[in-house]
């Protein structure tokens, strides 16, 4: 969340469009867990999007948020 409130203080004094994407790992849910790494991701995107509106940056600002669940990982 401070990283977050950082961000959006810098953030919020720039004009160019933003895209926010979640990203998660690539290991399976356990049994009888009703999610899945596609709306964890998605829902990781739209915290932050809800972060960084908080922090006052404009709504109009955010072009995509997307989530990419393990397609995506930092390490390959």
């Amino acid at each position: 969340r401070g990283l977050l409130e950082v961000m959006a203080d810098t953030l919020k004094e720039e004009n160019a469009p933003l895209i926010l994407r979640g990203h998660t790992d690539s290991l399976p849910w356990r049994g009888g867990v009703k999610t899945n790494n596609w709306s964890l991701s998605a829902g990781r995107a739209e915290a932050t999007r809800q972060a960084l509106v908080l922090g006052g940056v404009a709504q109009n600002r955010f072009a995509r948020i997307e989530g990419v669940a393990e397609t995506e990982p930092l390490i390959g």
